[in-house]
């Protein structure tokens, strides 16, 4: 089972988070402190607390709404029924039709395993309930009867039917015979010791950790061993986990050589760091459970980094028929996630929202980056890395490939070179061009296992730049054109973004004219080259060309703004001639396959 989407309404700092979708295998959510993250996650968890969203216009208790979790569920048939099974439960289920017939056509429908999506509300202080009368997809037609159903020798059973549309099939998830959920909060718990109880599973928020382990020890050894030795694998300096009797409780104790077993040289757990009783209470869970939503808050605050990337890959890899909901502030969490998206929360006054950005968008990572105030690389990591100038050229070549349909692969990033100020500055000469290289790829080579660069061409000659890809073993090449703006020079698609930004009836014919006049200025050619011949598109000054054009053109009410026109002129090209921009496109190609094999 996993959550599919939740709806947070009037909880906390949610007023309504509106509906937020979740990945079924690994979720990240990050933000800022007091963003609202851990209000998120606890939402999620059973049971909903009452704590009314406030704000200036509503705060009084007559004018605030009582906090509420929409939820979307997945689950298999034979899975939910497995669940009936373990807690030795029953439910109700609406139907339509002849009373005579609707108990074997009630069975009949959990007979073929398929998966199902539960539409669930919970109150405050409440179990799940289903949303809007029903939690499956709502039949044509009145619904008057339910069914009341439970597993008998392995089999359902259709005991009776019941006037009325009770739907009881969500509360099977608020079950505490067979949780769906579990939660691990950035505090210390208090694990290490509870009463003598009777428990095979661990509850959702590990309260009973020492009694599940105990039973584990005693009568489920092979899962007790995997627990302990994936905490071996975390933590090294534990060696071995044991639970004893005392004083009419039980005692989970640790140790650093599972081959001594002196009682004087254990440790209960309550005298070890959170981290130890934080990994120990969620190892049981992950290994012990069946398919659950484990949700960690701050999962960073109480592991060390090594630790952390261990435990997300076993997440990832040994146990991942489980739903993980992580949030974290640490960029060595989301690197080692490496997660399809990422939830950011942000807070604004009285409110938090949420905003999901993919893994493929870069301009979208990069601010996710920026939230959390940490550098591009290290949270969103890639074994393969095509380096280029800036943001502008980050977002072109990427809009170059999914239009000639060619996709990057998931381990290449193309990203903007540190230092954007040392190139701004740097003259153009080969010794220039070659000193920042050297300086970039020694910074980053240890990072990377393969990488590329793709930089301005500048005002270097066809001799210069064939000579810098053969002085750096083909990992540096220069564009073809002095840079990314001379593919620009589209008279027809600068029209058609300016007319745009400003309402006018610019023709392209102004524009080539106003192009021409400015091009053919020595300042921008570095030479007498016919306008818009190859070797003029090749040596003009394009961004210098832009800069001063747009002002002109759109009598000073729009300048040229580099990350963004950029961009949009590029889209308008291959809209309209995408043939002008097949050399640009064959030159990203050329320095993907590059990093990939360098």
């Amino acid at each position: 089972m996993h959550i599919t989407r939740a709806k947070i309404t009037s909880y906390s700092s949610f007023a309504d988070s509106e509906w937020i979708a979740f990945s079924p295998d690994l979720n990240i959510i990050v933000g800022e402190n007091n963003s609202g993250k851990s209000a998120l996650l606890s939402a999620l968890r059973p049971p909903l607390v009452n704590k009314p969203h406030r704000n200036p216009a509503n705060y009084l208790p007559g004018n605030i709404t009582p906090s509420r979790l929409d939820v979307d569920i997945s689950c298999g048939k034979h899975e939910f029924l497995s669940r009936i099974s373990a807690a030795n439960l029953e439910f109700r289920m609406p139907f339509i039709g002849d009373s005579a017939l609707i108990r074997d056509r009630a069975v009949s429908f959990w007979n073929t395993d398929s998966e199902l999506i539960f539409s669930c509300t919970r109150h405050a202080g409440g179990i799940l309930g289903p949303r809007d009368g029903r939690s499956l997809n709502k039949p044509d037609g009145e619904v008057s009867t339910s069914v009341r159903l439970a597993m008998a020798a392995g089999k359902l059973v259709a005991k009776k039917t019941v006037t009325g549309t009770e739907d009881s099939m969500p509360a099977v998830f608020d079950s505490e015979s067979a949780p769906s959920f579990y939660y691990f909060s950035a505090q210390r718990l208090n694990l290490g010791i509870s009463p003598f109880a009777d428990a095979k599973l661990l509850s959702p928020n590990a309260a009973n950790l020492p009694n599940v382990l105990a039973y584990l020890q005693g009568s489920r050894r092979p899962l007790f061993d995997e627990i302990q030795e994936r905490v071996r694998e975390i933590i090294p300096t534990v060696d071995a986990v044991s639970v004893s009797p005392g004083g009419g409780q039980q005692h989970v104790l640790v140790r650093s050589d599972r081959q001594n077993s002196a009682e004087e040289l254990a440790f209960a757990l309550e005298e070890c760091g959170t981290g130890v009783a934080q990994t120990i209470a969620i190892l049981t869970a992950v290994v012990a459970s069946k398919s659950s939503v484990i949700i960690v808050d701050e999962i960073n605050s109480f592991l060390h980094p090594a630790a952390v990337k261990r435990l997300i890959n076993l997440f990832r890899t040994n146990y991942n028929h489980h739903q993980y909901i992580l949030s974290t502030h640490s960029s060595d969490v989301i690197s080692a996630s490496d997660p399809r998206y990422v939830h950011v929360v942000e807070r604004v006054g009285y409110e938090s929202r949420v905003r999901r950005i993919e893994s493929d968008n870069l301009n979208d990572l990069r601010s996710a980056a920026q939230t959390l105030g940490i550098s591009m690389l290290d949270v969103f990591g890639h074994e393969y890395v095509v380096w280029v100038e800036g943001p502008t050229e980050e977002s072109c070549f990427m809009r170059l490939l999914s239009h000639f349909g060619k996709s990057l692969p998931a381990s290449v990033s193309i990203s903007k070179v540190p230092s954007t100020g040392d190139f701004a500055r740097r003259a153009s000469t080969k010794k220039a061009v070659l000193k920042i290289y050297t300086a970039v790829a020694g910074v980053i080579a240890p990072l990377t296992r393969g990488m590329a660069f793709a930089l301005d061409r500048e005002g270097l000659s066809d001799d210069e730049s064939d000579n810098i890809f053969r002085d750096t073993d083909g990992k540096l090449r220069l564009l073809p054109r002095r840079c990314i703006e001379n593919y620009l020079l589209d008279p027809s698609a600068i029209s058609t973004v300016v007319n745009g930004e400003i309402g006018d009836n610019l023709t392209s014919q102004t524009v080539e004219a106003e192009l021409r006049k400015i091009g053919e200025s020595v300042d921008f050619s570095r030479g007498k080259q016919n306008f818009g011949s190859e070797e003029w598109l090749k040596r003009v000054d394009g961004a210098k060309l832009l800069g001063r054009l747009f002002p002109i053109i759109s009598s000073g009410r729009l300048e040229y703004i580099k990350t963004r026109h950029g961009q949009i002129i590029m889209d308008e090209i291959l809209r309209a001639n995408d043939s002008s921009l097949r050399e640009l496109f064959y030159f990203v190609e050329e320095r993907i396959s590059t990093a990939l094999n360098r």
